[in-house]
């Protein structure tokens, strides 16, 4: 800690020596205000052409839809209501927001560019800082199995962001980085620690201190390259993909993983290229190196003008260790080819994905929206029961300051609602035998990982997972840019797999995309509907009430709820009501 103190000493010096003007730096992180404000703007009208689906952004082409919308805001101001206007001053940095901001102004050295705690920029280079931390308390009355009626919930992070920029000059473009370091201690309303694999639902590795109680190190860090019309990352974040808040395709829901991007935009086209390494959580693995998988994806999104626009997707997963490759596969660097004839040329070893997507803007103030990915076809199959049939579809609708009956609008209210299907056994790949059929085979537990749709045991796509229905309701209002509440219903219906009381596998109905998908009950080829198996109703409730106290910095409280109804094990519920403090981090939602 006092090798630390000389260079964040350096660091504050640096960052409090010169004025700034308003400036972002690095990317935005998913489920940020800043995102969730273009979109309004989009379901609005006021971004035609903009594209918005392969998150997260950069800040610097955040900052030129922000341009955007200060040009249009400039020439019909009366086309603005005085909550966006007062938000896009903020975030282009031309006022402090928050009820603390006449602190801030009277300290000279904080938020500078408005944005930001600490800054500095010159004509070639821009570098920002601020503290990460999320503090919440409540307790937790619970009716759940074998534990106490009552607990108490917690979580402790504490971080810091540090982004900034170096111009190459001669119009060559800028390198950017992004860094962000978290250490938590939680204790969440309802622990779902794996022992096995050392690891929990939305994390990497964490460590289990005391009954319940979780410890983790969250490292996130991108360097990039950005011009005009092309942009290359490469470092460790989450990405979503898609025009709803959800995706059937890639969601943020795993955690971090290693990545390579390239982004490019031309004429109406934004194409987006992805080269990833996953992890594989083996079971008692120790500390040795845990074995990895591998992806490659790309997403073509085309502005068909008429507030319409198209996506279409491809997915490619592999593991070294069931092909006999000794790492990534050097086939599926070109980002300009089809991934699945190429896989077909190098025998189907791997996970193959397909999926387009539609959204509509059918008037100011309302989006509709759809997906849909393959994960096999048999033509002659598609529309029977078949195990096969492994696809899913997400239709959805955002609605942004509806109107109301007598005339006007409820500004700063959104509303969105999404509804997904997944069949069973939809991001599960095949294990080297079948376990039930083969008594040579070994347990699947023990085959190697393959080139299944997860990440750190996490689905990379819909939360829900394979063999699961799921609707989602969503409102969020924010009247004044110094207060929001936000309100998501989630309910889910699921046929989950079939297990022991400790967690060991007895049949495998297509639930759980680490199991791979040949390891079905006997004589399971037909007749495999959605939610067949052991039926599993979920309800989570998120709801939150939050003041501004700074730019970045939120005081409120949030309540949660979930209810588990499961045909074997019955009924599971908690609730959960906490006082919370975020500075610099999105909302620690469960799902999102």
């Amino acid at each position: 800690m006092r090798r630390l103190l000389p260079a964040f000493t350096l660091l504050l010096a640096a960052l409090t020596a010169a004025p700034a003007r308003a400036q972002s730096e690095g990317l935005l992180q998913v489920e940020d205000d800043l995102h969730h404000f273009l979109e309004r703007q989009q379901v609005l009208g006021r971004l035609p052409g903009a594209a918005l689906g392969a998150k997260p952004l950069s800040a610097y082409e955040a900052h030129a839809l922000l341009d955007s919308l200060a040009a249009g805001a400039a020439a019909t101001p009366e086309a603005f209501s005085t909550l966006d206007r007062r938000l896009l001053a903020e975030y282009r940095g031309e006022a402090v927001g928050g009820l603390l901001r006449g602190v801030a102004a009277s300290v000279p050295w904080l938020y500078r560019n408005g944005t930001t705690a600490l800054s500095v920029e010159g004509e070639d280079y821009g570098l920002e800082a601020e503290p990460l931390a999320v503090l919440a308390f409540g307790p937790v009355r619970q009716t759940a199995r074998g534990r106490e009626p009552t607990a108490t919930a917690w979580q402790n992070t504490r971080g810091l962001r540090a982004a900034g920029h170096l111009d190459a000059g001669g119009g060559f473009g800028r390198l950017f980085f992004e860094t962000r370091i978290e250490e938590n201690q939680a204790r969440p309303p309802e622990p779902a620690y794996a022992f096995a694999t050392r690891t929990a639902p939305r994390l990497g590795f964490v460590a289990r201190p005391s009954a319940g109680v979780y410890d983790y190190f969250v490292a996130t860090g991108v360097v990039g390259y950005h011009t005009r019309r092309f942009e290359a990352r490469f470092g460790r974040d989450r990405n979503r993909w898609g025009f709803g808040r959800e995706s059937v395709v890639l969601s943020n829901y795993a955690t971090v993983y290693d990545q390579l991007q390239l982004r490019w935009k031309v004429w109406r086209l934004d194409f987006t290229n992805l080269f990833t390494r996953f992890t594989e959580p083996e079971r008692n693995a120790g500390d040795e190196i845990l074995p990895s998988r591998y992806g490659a994806f790309h997403r073509l999104a085309l502005d068909l003008g008429y507030g319409l626009e198209a996506e279409a997707f491809e997915a490619i997963i592999f593991a070294a260790d069931s092909t006999g490759r000794g790492g990534f596969e050097l086939a599926y660097l070109n980002p300009f080819q089809f991934y699945r004839g190429t896989e077909r040329e190098l025998g189907s070893p791997d996970n193959a994905l397909l999926g387009v997507g539609l959204a509509w803007t059918a008037t100011p103030g309302l989006r509709v929206y759809g997906q849909f990915i393959l994960d096999e076809l048999k033509v002659s199959e598609f529309f029977n029961d078949w195990w096969g049939n492994k696809w899913a579809y997400l239709v959805g609708a955002h609605v942004v300051d509806p109107p109301l009956p007598g005339g006007g609008r409820v500004h700063g209210l959104d509303l969105r609602i999404e509804y997904a299907r997944l069949r069973p056994y939809l991001y599960a790949h095949r294990g080297l035998c079948n376990p039930n059929t083969d008594p040579n085979c070994p347990p699947y537990a023990e085959q190697p990982a393959g080139a299944a749709y997860v990440h750190y045991g996490d689905v990379l796509g819909h939360p829900a997972g394979p063999n699961a229905s799921d609707l989602a309701v969503s409102a969020r209002f924010r009247p004044d840019p110094d207060f929001a509440a936000a309100l998501d219903f989630v309910y889910t219906r699921r046929g989950r797999n079939e297990v022991t009381a400790d967690g060991a596998l007895v049949l495998n109905y297509g639930s759980d995309p680490n199991v791979p998908f040949n390891v079905r009950p006997p004589g399971s080829d037909d007749g495999v509907e959605t939610l067949w198996g052991v039926r599993q109703n979920r309800i989570l409730v998120e709801a939150r009430a939050e003041v501004r106290l700074l730019p970045q910095l939120f005081a409120g409280g949030a309540l949660r709820y979930e209810s588990v109804d499961d045909a074997q094990a019955g009924l599971d519920r908690y609730l959960s009501p906490q006082l919370m403090l975020r500075w610099g981090l999105p909302f620690p939602s469960l799902r999102y």
